[in-house]
């Protein structure tokens, strides 16, 4: 058998006639090694998890009263093994959903990361930095620089448009 759906279908079909005590006495050793890593999951604030062992534990206390899930057991004999291969299933669901919760969370904090980032930029952006005149004022920016490379002596007091115009660029129709 592979995982706990099985052993649980399985159970769930033996006839209750053949019930023995020693059976009975080792679904209760299952069903205390259920709870206890039910337990560690809530400890751990894995909610979806948790949520979804808890209420699989509460279907099967709710077969009349553990009664009938005692009684279907009959004279299989559980090991160590078996408890083990079920913890075993549960803890590699836990860390799947750990993985999965912290992929995420990293994925989120980048982008709230990155917007924060921009928000910051954009709010130390002078009002001129949107759209065109943001545009004409970085190209207003490099070309006073180049003239004054090129011309020290003379300031680089210029309008966008004179600078256009010497460089050739502004079109009159």
């Amino acid at each position: 058998m592979s995982g706990i759906g099985d052993a649980l279908n399985y159970f769930l079909n033996l006839d209750p006639e053949k019930v023995s005590q020693e059976a009975q006495d080792e679904q209760a050793k299952i069903l205390e090694e259920l709870k206890k890593v039910l337990q560690g999951v809530v400890d751990r604030k894995q909610e979806g998890i948790a949520s979804t062992l808890e209420e699989l534990l509460k279907e099967l206390e709710e077969i009349n009263g553990l009664g009938v899930l005692e009684s279907q057991i009959g004279n299989l004999k559980i090991t160590k093994v078996g408890i083990s291969e079920a913890t075993e299933e549960i803890n590699k669901a836990v860390r799947v959903a750990k993985d999965v919760l912290r992929t995420e969370v990293k994925q989120n904090s980048a982008l709230r990361q990155e917007l924060r980032d921009l928000q910051r930029k954009i709010s130390h952006m002078p009002p001129t930095h949107s759209g065109l005149g943001f545009v004409e004022e970085m190209g207003a920016r490099v070309s006073g620089r180049i003239a004054r490379e090129c011309n020290p002596d003379r300031p680089a007091q210029r309008s966008l448009g004179e600078i256009k115009e010497k460089m050739g660029l502004l079109y009159h129709s």
